[in-house]
């Protein structure tokens, strides 16, 4: 009976030491295993920002655009917005927004047709400083193209809804 449980207790340390052995084995191989190995070469995934010029970038020609806009403003400005978010339809003020923002909405085109899209230093501290003007923007492609639906131009006013999505 006790050889018996020698026996065992024999069987039962040498798993337990072979267990132990294996297992600092392993924590030596992966120890120095990382030691080893220098560190991956990463150079190549770091960002990089390309050098876009002023005419490809869409940036620069809508913040040019926000010098061109001319918005109402006080009630009128209400109004406007009104228009642009589809709760009334007035066809005088509606043309006369256009009118007075042909070369801003030139600008939007141009920035539109655009490739990049990199925004330049911003220098104002609030953290969308250009984001009214993009609105404005969106409002008057808003207008025009309501108001190419009214005049029946339905393929013309569904590219300008487009143009709107994409802005």
């Amino acid at each position: 009976m006790k050889q018996r449980r020698i026996g065992w207790w024999l069987s039962f340390s040498t798993v337990v030491l072979l267990v132990i052995a294996f297992c600092l084995w392993g924590y030596y191989l992966i120890h120095r295993r990382l030691e080893d190995d220098p560190p991956p070469n990463d150079a190549d995934l770091l960002p990089a920002v390309p050098d876009v010029p002023d005419k490809e970038n869409a940036f620069y020609y809508l913040k040019a655009s926000h010098d061109e806009f001319q918005w109402p403003e006080g009630a009128d400005m209400q109004k406007a917005e009104d228009i642009a978010n589809g709760v009334i339809w007035e066809a005088e003020p509606a043309q006369e927004l256009l009118n007075k923002n042909v070369e801003a909405l030139k600008l939007v085109n141009k920035a539109m047709d655009c490739q990049f899209f990199e925004v330049g230093e911003i220098e104002h501290a609030t953290p969308l400083p250009y984001f009214p003007a993009y609105r404005m923007a969106q409002h008057l492609l808003a207008i025009r193209a309501r108001q190419l639906c009214n005049e029946g131009k339905e393929k013309d006013a569904f590219d300008e809804a487009t143009r709107i999505i994409r802005f």
